[in-house]
């Protein structure tokens, strides 16, 4: 009688590196998804109280959250060639699109038009 390893003791090295990938892709996705929201707004927040309502109080946040989904895109990209745990990027690219249009259409405009 041979005795069959447990699946449940020695688990496949690669399930394991799959799964580790896939967690490692979801906690870099939700850091990616806070982090440039918050850098964003706490930009402006900084300038608006050191500089006051100028076209850099206006511009550099704006810049600063159209960055979100280009990183994103790129981080999708890098690991969809490599066949790796991308879904979660995807996720992270539709949650920064929005918030750069919302930033894109509210933070500028007054520049364009002219208060």
């Amino acid at each position: 009688m041979s005795a069959q390893p447990n699946s449940s003791e020695n688990p496949d090295p690669l399930d394991r590196l799959e799964d580790l990938d896939r967690r490692t892709s979801v906690r870099q996705a939700w850091q990616l998804a806070i982090a440039f929201p918050v850098v964003t707004i706490v930009a402006w927040i900084v300038l608006d109280q050191t500089v006051g309502d100028t076209a850099v109080t206006r511009i550099i946040p704006t810049v600063i959250s159209m960055f979100g989904p280009i990183v994103a895109g790129l981080v999708v990209l890098r690991k969809w060639r490599r066949y790796q745990w991308w879904q979660p990027f995807m996720g992270t690219l539709w949650w920064l699109i929005p918030f750069f249009l919302i930033i894109f259409t509210t933070l500028p405009i007054p520049l364009i038009i002219g208060h």
